[in-house]
């Protein structure tokens, strides 16, 4: 299965993406989500098929997907309340912002496998290698077995549990 990237900001824009994946520090399930713009609101959670790293880039390790390796990357979608805030918002956290010399991530829109079957096109922030570092692959493609080193040897079906129960309890 090939997934189109759309390559412009305008392009997207111009279809209306009002999703924003996060497979990060973002995710509700996360020490970060309290820092989360109020203008999202969780739908649930899916998966992209590109590879999962822990990056070294300028503010510490993070996760990144690497837009040129295919993999599997789970993580949650939010519906972007406020279309103009939510993601200005967002493209400062990921340090996104286009006026940025050296962004350390992108914004794309690709489409998200959703645990419920569905599919919804959604903003993914990619790392940029011009300016992150890939340490190691997350092979489990799950963000919290890297934070938290209890889970780092369970495998994908309890991760895969994991994001179901939280969906339930986010629905």
């Amino acid at each position: 299965m090939k997934t189109k990237l759309i390559k412009s900001t305008a392009e997207a824009d111009s279809k209306r993406i009002e999703f924003v994946f996060g497979y990060g520090s973002i995710r509700t399930d996360l020490g970060n989500y309290g820092v989360v713009p109020k203008s999202l609101k969780s739908v649930g959670f899916g998966h992209i098929p590109f590879a999962l790293y822990k990056i070294l880039n300028p503010w510490g390790v993070w996760a990144g997907v690497k837009e040129d390796e295919r993999g599997s990357t789970y993580g949650e979608v939010f519906f972007i309340q406020h279309k103009k805030w939510g993601l200005f918002d967002l493209d400062g956290r990921e340090g996104a912002h286009p006026w940025f010399p050296i962004p350390a991530y992108s914004r794309k829109a690709i489409n998200v496998k959703m645990r419920d079957g569905r599919t919804i096109r959604a903003w993914v922030y990619f790392a940029n290698p011009k300016r992150v570092k890939f340490l190691k692959k997350v092979e489990t493609g799950n963000w919290a077995s890297e934070i938290d080193p209890s889970k780092t040897k369970l495998t994908n079906a309890w991760n895969l549990r994991k994001l179901v129960a939280l969906e339930k309890r986010y629905a």
